[in-house]
């Protein structure tokens, strides 16, 4: 097996266990029951402090990374996924709700910093052309880990009325043997090994691959408006499972119906990463926009549910949307970027949407908030967001006269077929 082949199987299989800390999420109405003295926004913190730690080891890793082993690194994030589902398996119901705010923030580091290096190993490693396609699948990994433990762990926490949740972060054993395999499979120095298709240089593509100068202007806005779209279904993440019984859609101390909301979340992003090709051969330099409008589309139907059907509805497109527009969006910005900027633009990629996670209680609730109470507006507002972003992806991307570095394999082999002849 060769260097890159390595590399990539060793990148797919430590993504499986990179964002499980998704479990808590769909657990967060059980754990409440535990800890009725909590204050609200404190008891907030565990499902947010994640994606806010995350948000400075993503802007962080990137640079790292060009200093540092990325395998150290990316060993280093996973275990500290390993401590967070101790400290929750051990520490709850019983124990001081500040253990899970501390874990929360190891959590986070693995969150933000390792789907970063892994961002920047597949770029080293896989040419250009197959970028994308590659990000995707891996997102498709990432997404059946979060989806499979979000639905054993639902099921595990349902026991005994809702009260076995800690039993359910048993499950993040399963960090142990895939940083293993990752040690046994990852090479020791990240080189680029994809014959004249990788590197740094090669991951800025075209002309201003060996340019000069800072981060283009289109790129910061392209990742603005990824902020205001993670904003925008980060209300879908944190609030949902209080948002179905605010609702009366379910009752309270039902983890399995958001549990499995969740994991739909995460299985239509499995779908669409192994159908990636297809996807970004129908909407081409639209792709970004039509992941984007999904994810409106998808808050709209969750705003208007009266079912857990509905839920489920809404949750396919928020997954499905996420993981169409991702790949293509930060593929197309390392296609515009000076090369040795290229780390520095995925940690900026990557922090927008983490902030976005992170910050949507502190900006869209507020906003919100001038509406009324209840969580629905928090949705309505969030719709608002995702079309805002939906829009700018028009101009950003659909609008780009340079042409995206995402062909899919048709175009390739067409364009061989051309050079050949």
């Amino acid at each position: 097996m060769t260097k890159q082949k390595k590399a990539i199987l060793a990148v797919c299989i430590i993504s499986f266990v990179l964002t499980i800390n998704s479990l808590t999420s769909s657990l967060a109405a059980n754990i409440r029951v535990d800890y009725p003295d909590v204050a609200e926004n404190t008891f907030r913190l565990i499902l947010t402090i994640p994606s806010l730690v995350g948000l400075f080891a993503t802007f962080v890793m990137g640079p790292l990374s060009m200093k540092v082993s990325k395998k150290f690194l990316t060993i280093f994030c996973a275990l500290c996924m390993l401590v967070y589902f101790g400290t929750f398996s051990l520490i709850g119901p019983r124990g001081p709700f500040s253990l899970f705010i501390i874990a929360s923030c190891l959590a986070g580091i693995c969150q933000g910093g390792s789907v970063t290096l892994t961002s920047v190993i597949i770029g080293e490693y896989v040419e250009q052309a197959k970028r994308a396609s590659t990000m995707a699948f891996s997102g498709a990994i990432l997404n059946i880990g979060a989806a499979g433990i979000n639905v054993v762990g639902g099921i595990v926490a349902a026991g005994n009325e809702g009260k076995n949740w800690p039993m359910a972060y048993y499950l993040g054993a399963i960090v142990i043997p895939a940083v293993l395999l990752f040690m046994i499979l990852m090479p020791a120095k990240s080189d680029s090994v994809s014959g004249g298709g990788g590197g740094l240089a090669e991951m800025a593509g075209g002309g201003s691959a060996q340019g000069e100068g800072g981060i283009p202007l289109r790129v910061i806005l392209m990742a603005v408006a990824a902020l205001f779209v993670s904003l925008s279904f980060a209300v879908f993440i944190v609030y949902m499972s209080e948002y179905l019984v605010e609702n009366n859609i379910v009752q309270s101390g039902d983890s399995t119906t958001a549990g499995t909301a969740m994991a739909l979340f995460m299985v239509a992003g499995v779908a669409e990463g192994f159908s990636y090709p297809v996807w970004q051969k129908l909407f081409k330099k639209f792709t970004v926009f039509a992941g984007y409008a999904a994810i409106a589309l998808g808050l709209i139907l969750l705003l208007t549910a009266s079912s857990g059907i509905s839920v489920f509805i809404a949750a396919i497109c928020i997954g499905f949307g996420v993981n169409l527009a991702s790949p293509y969006a930060m593929t197309t910005m390392m296609s515009i970027t000076p090369a040795k900027m290229i780390p520095i633009v995925i940690s900026l990629f990557m922090g927008a949407m983490n902030l976005g996670i992170a910050g949507a209680p502190f900006v869209l609730v507020p906003i919100a908030q001038l509406f009324g109470t209840g969580i629905a507006n928090y949705i309505l507002v969030a719709v608002i967001f995702a079309s805002i972003g939906s829009v700018a992806s028009i101009l950003l991307y659909g609008m780009l006269k340079t042409p995206a570095a995402v062909p899919v394999a048709e175009e390739v082999a067409e364009e061989v077929a051309v050079t050949e002849e």
